[in-house]
């Protein structure tokens, strides 16, 4: 084979890898987005970016969650957070509901129970995200409300 034709098949190949991963890996609008099994995409934009940046600061701060990132965690990484914040944040098994000044965990039935029963899901850091901003102020940006997560 040829040079150039080698470096033709290599660069063809590149392309066609970069579009493929373009296609699965972005949305229109070139927003990440996360998909969870059986779920449509449900988060882009700055719900994506509040979740990385929590996720972030949890694991620089406190460690790298094993059974993943849950209400627990997050409240004793982020002293701005409240436990009404969590009200209806779905989990990989259940539900976290606020009543009677309590957050609940209520798990759904399902085949197995794991550990990581509480895992919020990504659906659950969008209803969290929309929480918090409700709460503190729906004109902040990503970075003030995370500021006030951090420093109430």
């Amino acid at each position: 084979m040829e040079k150039s034709t080698f470096i033709f098949f290599v660069l063809l190949s590149l392309i066609v890898g970069a579009s493929i991963g373009y296609y699965f890996g972005y949305d229109h609008g070139f927003e990440r987005t996360f998909r969870t099994p059986g779920d449509e995409v449900i988060v882009s934009g700055e719900i994506a970016i509040f979740t990385g940046k929590i996720q972030d600061y949890v694991i620089e701060n406190i460690g790298q969650p094993i059974e993943g990132f849950n209400a627990d965690i997050y409240l004793l990484a982020f002293p701005g957070l409240m436990e009404v914040d969590f009200n209806l944040v779905e989990t990989s098994e259940g539900i976290y509901k606020y009543s009677d000044n309590e957050l609940i965990f209520m798990r759904r039935e399902v085949e197995f129970i794991t550990s990581a029963e509480e895992m919020i899901l990504d659906k659950g850091h969008k209803t969290l995200f929309e929480n918090v901003r409700d709460r503190l102020d729906n004109d902040l940006s990503v970075d003030e409300i995370i500021t006030n997560l951090i420093t109430p």
